[in-house]
């Protein structure tokens, strides 16, 4: 039985670090999940609370960067408040419709709320596209989140 937790948990952690760069997988959350089975297993020994609390915080941080990033972007180039949240609606929304809802959500939200304001074409496609590099952006800060975790993991079971 140990042994199947002990594969289960490498599943977890290697789909985990996979669904950090494919959108269909919750990358961080299986990561985590893995690295926690891990811990478990071990009986807490080498890695124990204070680890696990900052592998949370990181994996908090890392959900947030998917929800929040478009919407960053989105401000950034002076979007109203109604595109801000329709990238995050778009975001929402996006995940239900699979890789092109999550590549089009938050730019399309973001275009339309901009465009509902009443606000140019022009203005609302270059905060679809800020909201788009926002995206871009973090997709390489959740890869640097999994790296993170996985270093502190195994910073922990080393020391």
């Amino acid at each position: 039985m140990e042994i199947a937790g002990w594969i289960l948990a490498v599943v977890l952690v290697v789909v985990g670090i996979a669904g950090t760069v494919l959108p269909m997988l919750p990358g961080l959350p299986f990561l985590f999940g893995g690295l926690w089975l891990m811990a478990g297993l071990d009986g807490y020994h080498h890695v124990g609370n204070i680890t696990l609390y900052i592998l949370g915080g990181l994996l908090v941080i890392g959900l947030l960067l998917d929800y929040v990033a478009g919407a960053l972007g989105a401000k950034k180039v002076g979007a109203s408040k109604a595109a801000i949240w329709g990238s995050v609606i778009g975001s929402i929304v996006g995940m239900f419709f699979g890789l092109p809802g999550m590549l089009l959500g938050p730019f399309v939200g973001a275009a339309a709320g901009e465009f509902l304001t009443g606000r140019d074409l022009h203005q609302a496609g270059k905060v679809g596209i800020a909201t788009w590099i926002g995206m871009i952006i973090a997709a390489v800060a959740k890869v640097g989140v999994a790296l993170t975790m996985l270093g502190t993991f195994a910073l922990a079971w080393l020391i």
